[in-house]
């Protein structure tokens, strides 16, 4: 804990805001995309029924990825490994990779 306030602390509060927006707006980025591309491919379509359709349709799409479950854990466990290893020094996150608890799987 402390390793990653002290990295905080060394940081401007602006990078972490910049940081959250830019991932935040490419991922609203992309999920706007996938929803347009679902309500163009059945126009007369509710846009409900619409994503239905479409993620039936394709299983492997961007879209489906999203709404998955797997697929957001395994985003998640991404998203930790990224915090441990840019937030902590790098003794701590030896001694965090071995301590299972600590970790998400």
């Amino acid at each position: 804990m402390l390793s990653i306030s002290a990295h905080l602390s060394r940081k401007r509060p602006a990078d972490n805001f910049l940081d959250f927006v830019t991932r935040s707006s490419s991922f609203f980025i992309i999920l706007l995309q996938e929803i347009a591309a679902a309500i163009q491919a059945s126009p007369g379509d509710v846009p409900t029924e619409a994503v239905d359709i479409y993620l039936k349709m394709k299983r492997d799409s961007t879209l489906a990825n999203i709404l998955d479950p797997d697929y957001q854990m395994k985003q998640f466990s991404v998203a930790a490994e990224d915090i441990l290893q840019n937030y902590l020094e790098p003794k701590t996150c030896e001694y965090i990779w071995y301590a299972e608890p600590m970790r998400l799987r």
